[in-house]
């Protein structure tokens, strides 16, 4: 069974590997499918990864908007045909 540390590893790695098309911009993203699909996986990933934390660690950092995160994750996951790229853009 993983633990939180191994749950933040994730969040950690997630982020890192968004960051590195994230940074080529807005336009990239919404003229790029495959930028997508790899901005979208890694979010659904980190949404994952927070949901699976405890409640504790939730807890000490109540400024990370923890369900807002689980929450894309359960939009990614359910409603991809209907997703609305602009409410996943990295201004959101």
């Amino acid at each position: 069974m993983r633990d939180d540390r191994a749950w933040l590893l994730d969040i950690l790695e997630v982020l890192s590997n968004i960051e590195k098309y994230a940074t080529r911009g807005e336009r990239a993203f919404s003229e790029a499918d495959l930028i997508q699909v790899w901005i979208i996986y890694y979010v659904q990933v980190a949404g994952e990864a927070a949901n699976q934390l405890s409640d504790s660690i939730k807890n000490q950092c109540p400024d990370i908007p923890w369900k807002g995160i689980i929450g894309m994750r359960n939009v990614l996951v359910h409603q991809y045909f209907g997703l609305d790229l602009d409410e996943i853009s990295m201004d959101s």
